[in-house]
C-alpha cells in the first residue's frame, strides 16, 4: 500500500508487471477503508523505501490467481454491491464523453461467448487507462477489469469503482488464450460494432436456463437481494397507460419531443432521430 503525497511521489517509478526489490516496507494493519482484499496485514511503502527495479527483458506471467466472471452470469450481479471481475479483448472505444463534470469513455469488450459489453470507465480511469487503451485500440488490447459493477443502465452496463483496477495486456495464459481466440474471429468483431449487438437487450440478456428461473412464491420468501429470473403470466392493470414512449435510439434517455424529430441528444451527445420506444 502507498498513502497519501507518497503516491505522488512514487507515481512513474512503479511500471506494471514489472518486478522490484524493496527494502525496509513497513508491516501494518489494513485500514478497512482502503481494503480491497481479505487480508488483515499489508506492506507499507513510503519514500524512504528503498526501491530498486529488476531487470528483465519481459516481464515473467503471472499467476492464475484472477476468477473471472462468466459474462453470461453477470446479470446475477446487476443492481448489488457485489464487485467482479472481467476479462475481454478490447474492439472499439468511443470518444470521451462528460457526464457533468466527470470524463467518461466506453469501451466494447468481448471474450469467447462473442457477447460484446459496454465498460464505462470514470474520471482518472478514463484519463488514465481510458486514454491510452483509445491510442493503441487498433492492437485490440486485452483488458483485465477488476472490481467492476454491474447495473441495469441500458439493460446491462459495466462500470468502474473508484478502487477499480485495469490491467491491459496483463500477462497471463488466460489472456494469452484469449487473444488466440481474438486473432480468429475478426469478422465477427466487425460485425458486432456494425450491428451494435453490445446493445441489442435480446442479446445483453438471453432467455434463462430452466435451472435459473424461480417462482414467484419463493421470491417472497429469500432474504437475498439480486436480481431472480422469475416466470410468470402478466397482467395489465391499468387499460389507459401508454405502451410506449419517445426515446433516444441510442442510449434510450426519455425525450419529450415528437417522434422523427432530427437532433443532438442531451444524454449521449450523438446526432439522433427520436423514434417510439417500448416502455
Amino acid at each position: 500500500m502507498i498513502y497519501g503525497g507518497d503516491i505522488h511521489f512514487f507515481k512513474r517509478h512503479f511500471q506494471p508487471f514489472r518486478r522490484y526489490y524493496i527494502s525496509n516496507a513497513k508491516l501494518e494493519t489494513v485500514q478497512p477503508r482502503y481494503s480491497t482484499y481479505t487480508n488483515e496485514y499489508c506492506w507499507v511503502i513510503d519514500n524512504s523505501t528503498v526501491v530498486q527495479q529488476v531487470h528483465e527483458s519481459e516481464p515473467p506471467m503471472l499467476p492464475d490467481v484472477f476468477n473471472f466472471k462468466p459474462y453470461g452470469r453477470i446479470y446475477e450481479h446487476i443492481d448489488t454491491d457485489e464487485e467482479i471481475d472481467l476479462l475481454g479483448v478490447a474492439i472499439h472505444v468511443n470518444p470521451r464523453a462528460m457526464r457533468g463534470p466527470t470524463p467518461t469513455r466506453e469501451i466494447i469488450i468481448v471474450d469467447e461467448s462473442s457477447q460484446p459489453l459496454v465498460l464505462t470507465l470514470w474520471g482518472e480511469h478514463e484519463f488514465d487507462e481510458g486514454q491510452q487503451i483509445a491510442d493503441m485500440i487498433h492492437t485490440q488490447p486485452i483488458i483485465a477489469a477488476l472490481r467492476i459493477k454491474a447495473t441495469s443502465y441500458h439493460t446491462l452496463n459495466l462500470s468502474t469503482k473508484f478502487a477499480t483496477c485495469i490491467l491491459i495486456n496483463p500477462p497471463t495464459t488466460q489472456a494469452n488464450a484469449l487473444r488466440t481466440w481474438s486473432s480468429k474471429n475478426q469478422e465477427a468483431f466487425l460485425k458486432f460494432i456494425a450491428e451494435r449487438t453490445y446493445a441489442d437487450r435480446l442479446n445483453l440478456l438471453p432467455a434463462p436456463v430452466d435451472d435459473t428461473v424461480v417462482t414467484i412464491k419463493s421470491l417472497t420468501t429469500t432474504n437475498t437481494k439480486r436480481p431472480y429470473w422469475i416466470r410468470g403470466i402478466p397482467n395489465l392493470l391499468d387499460r389507459s397507460q401508454k405502451m410506449w414512449y419517445n426515446a433516444c435510439p441510442i442510449c434510450y434517455k426519455y425525450l419529450r419531443a415528437r417522434p422523427n424529430l432530427e437532433f443532438d441528444c442531451t444524454s449521449c451527445h450523438k446526432r439522433i432521430r427520436v423514434s417510439p420506444g417500448a416502455d
